[in-house]
């Protein structure tokens, strides 16, 4: 691949849309070649300093406070303005250095105040695996891509799981899974905008920036099935048809879940149901959906 050629797809290969073999043969040439191999970190430092930008943005900048939220499933720091909540930080980390980071990374002076209580009651179900089905955040820090991933991600129900490639799919950009996977482990407001509930499109749960452990425990008490999603994954199924509904849905979908255990059949993928007759479920929707 020439220099040109792998200058016009950066930010395609940055953001995960390349086919396989594409951004297989550039990351060869960036390998070799110190100019674009720059031009890559140039790419991706102008798109935090964007997201940066974003985040300093003067309507709220003053009105940002903090708060700490104690309950069963955990402690967390709070983050808030008056649009909503901005940021949670599940970390050890102390007040005052939690006040210094967010001083460098955003520019943002932090004053200590009670959490209003509907956003507190938001955070505190979050984080006891209740779920918050409309939760009041500011997303105005975000870039575009993140702001729609997180949106995104809140219509998964509680005790059910999407794959990367899904949510990829959902927000017009079925090749950017790897951007996807970026951004949601970036998430500043989990557990209430729930990336919990992403899981690998292979098969299994999948990592957690805070620790797989973390993850799979939200997830229990949401009501999912862990071990039978990792049994799964390691039998290679990754949807389930339904014999007496002739559809074909997600191992956590709601229409599965209330199903009768002799009806299910194991699936490798969307074509395997085709051949057996099924059809996609309107609810999870597993493949893209005709309007």
């Amino acid at each position: 691949m020439r220099c040109r050629n792998v200058l016009l797809r950066l930010d395609q290969h940055r953001t995960g849309e390349l086919e396989n073999t594409e951004s297989t043969e550039l990351n060869r040439h960036v390998e070799t070649c110190g100019s674009c191999n720059d031009s890559l970190h140039e790419l991706d430092r102008f798109a935090e300093l964007v997201q940066l930008l974003g985040s300093s943005s003067p309507g709220s900048c003053e009105r940002e406070k903090l708060d700490r939220v104690s309950t069963s499933g955990g402690e967390a720091w709070v983050i808030f303005g008056e649009r909503g909540i901005r940021m949670i930080d599940r970390s050890e980390i102390s007040e005052a250095e939690l006040r210094d980071q967010y001083c460098v990374e955003r520019g943002i002076a932090l004053e200590r105040s009670p959490l209003p209580d509907g956003l507190r009651r938001q955070v505190i179900d979050s984080l006891q695996g209740d779920g918050c089905p409309s939760p009041e955040v500011d997303l105005s820090g975000l870039g575009e891509f993140e702001r729609q991933v997180l949106t995104t991600i809140v219509a998964i129900p509680r005790g059910e799981v999407r794959p990367y490639a899904w949510v990829a799919r959902e927000i017009g950009r079925p090749r950017a899974v790897r951007a996807v996977g970026n951004a949601l482990n970036k998430n500043p407001l989990a557990p209430v905008l729930p990336c919990h509930r992403v899981v690998p499109t292979g098969g299994g749960i999948g990592n957690y920036a805070l620790g797989s452990p973390k993850k799979m425990a939200l997830l229990r008490r949401e009501g999912v099935n862990v071990e039978y999603l990792e049994r799964l994954g390691q039998l290679g199924v990754r949807l389930i048809g339904l014999g007496d509904r002739g559809y074909f849905c997600y191992p956590t979908c709601a229409n599965v879940v209330q199903s009768d255990p002799a009806q299910r059949v194991d699936l490798r993928d969307d074509r395997q149901a085709a051949q057996r007759g099924f059809e996609p479920c309107p609810r999870c929707r597993p493949v893209a959906m005709s309007a």
